[in-house]
Formats: C-alpha cells, structure tokens, sequence
C-alpha cells in the first residue's frame, strides 16, 4: 500500500508540474508573438476587444511568407511608394501574395516634408492604379527619417492636405493618415485632415486619450512584434471595432 500510494503521488505531482510547464511555454510564446511595445510597455490589445489584427510590411522586412503569417493576422497594409518618385520595390510581390494568403490588403504612402503634396498624390496613384484594395490608402506622417532643414508645421500640412485633395480627385473618398500623438498634435489640425481615419502609433491603452475627443481607426501598438512568416520585428496592428463598415 505505501509503494502505490508514493508512486500515485509521484504520478500526480510529474502531470502537475508538466501541465504548469505547458501554461509557461503558452504565455512564453504568446508573448514572443505579441511582445511589449515600445517604449510605454502596451501589451497586445484583448483579442476579444479588437479581433481584427493585422501588419505593416515594406522592404525592410525582407522576404514574408503570407501563407503562414495569414494564420495570425486579417489584414496588411504595404508601403507602395515614398516622397515623389521611390516605389517600394517589393510592393507588387507583396501585393500578389498576400491576396494570395486571403488577406484584407492596403497601399501607404510615405510622407516627404520637403517635396510637394500634388507630387506625392502622383507618385501613390501610379502604383495602385486598377489595384483592387481592401482598405483605404494610407498615408505615414512622421517626423523620423525626414531630410534636414526647416520644415515648418503649417506648410507640412498644406502639402498633406494637396495630397488628400488629389487622391479624392482620383476616387478615392475614404483615405487614411498614419502618425504618433506628436504628429497628430503638429500636423493633423486642418479641417480636411480631421475628414481621413487616423491610424495611430501609440504605446498606451487607450492609443489616445478620451479627452482628446479623437476617433481612431487603426492602432499600431508595437513596432517590435514577433509573428511566424515575417523574420525580425514587424509592426502589430489593431483595427477600430466602432469604425468598421
């Protein structure tokens, strides 16, 4: 009796500690997937919350395997183009695949303080000309990577607001500005601006405060996310719930 009874036990205590070992592991990957961004330590939004998830990609990440990546996200938005004549060179194969994958898809535009807004609408419009796209085209303004020299606020937002004019000349009624809470603050105060989405890169939860009286349609909580397909960080992406047709 003594034997059993100590081997029982025994028995008991190794699926115990093999069952603890198996939540550790579940929290440890979840966590690598969706680490704590930036500096403000967000944690990834409650999927119950914000169950549309997505990535930004450009370049930058190399080569991505959408068929993988798909089993994690719902959405993706590219870079396309910059300023008034770069094209991301690894747009169309991104593009492709991730249809492919049965993903929602988008185009971003990366905003150049010192070159025209007509220019840059131009630029964009070149590329996702005929592109059947998912959701709206973007447009990243942020001060970081910006060229040198005086880039006064009122002139960045005259230059934004030429591009949102002309991208609306196109067709395209429904456009989507992405920045931080600096940018919103410096270069988002016009009355054509406040019309476009607001993609924000926020750290804190909530992305912007109540108080601010502003809608946010897509959050970008981490730029240092881990998702299997994508090698190295990659930018993690939440949408509105309340701003979804």
């Amino acid at each position: 009796m003594s034997g059993t009874f100590h081997y029982r036990r025994f028995v008991l205590l190794s699926v115990a500690i093999m069952c603890a070992a198996v939540v550790l592991l579940a929290v440890a990957y979840r966590h690598r997937l969706f680490p704590r961004g930036g500096t403000g330590g967000a944690m990834f939004p409650s999927s119950a919350v914000y169950p549309l998830r997505g990535v930004d990609l450009s370049r930058h990440n190399g080569t991505v395997d959408f068929d993988l990546l798909a089993d994690s996200i719902d959405f993706v938005y590219l870079k396309a183009t910059e300023g008034r004549a770069h094209r991301d060179p690894r747009f169309a194969r991104n593009y492709v695949k991730a249809v492919n994958a049965g993903l929602r898809v988008g185009a971003y535009h990366f905003f150049r303080f010192d070159v025209d807004g007509e220019s840059q609408a131009e630029n964009l419009l070149w590329v996702i000309r005929r592109l059947p796209l998912d959701l709206p085209p973007a447009i990243d303004v942020e001060s970081a990577g910006q060229s040198s020299g005086n880039h006064p606020d009122k002139t960045v937002r005259e230059r934004i607001v030429d591009m949102v004019r002309v991208l609306r000349a196109a067709g395209h009624d429904s456009i989507v500005i992405y920045t931080n809470k600096n940018g919103l603050a410096h270069y988002l105060d016009h009355e054509e601006l406040r019309k476009c989405g607001l993609w924000i890169s926020s750290f804190t939860d909530p992305p912007v405060s109540p108080l601010a009286g502003v809608e946010w349609d897509v959050w970008q909580f981490s730029h240092s996310g881990r998702l299997p397909g994508v090698d190295g960080d990659v930018d993690l992406n939440v949408q509105n719930p309340r701003r979804i047709d």
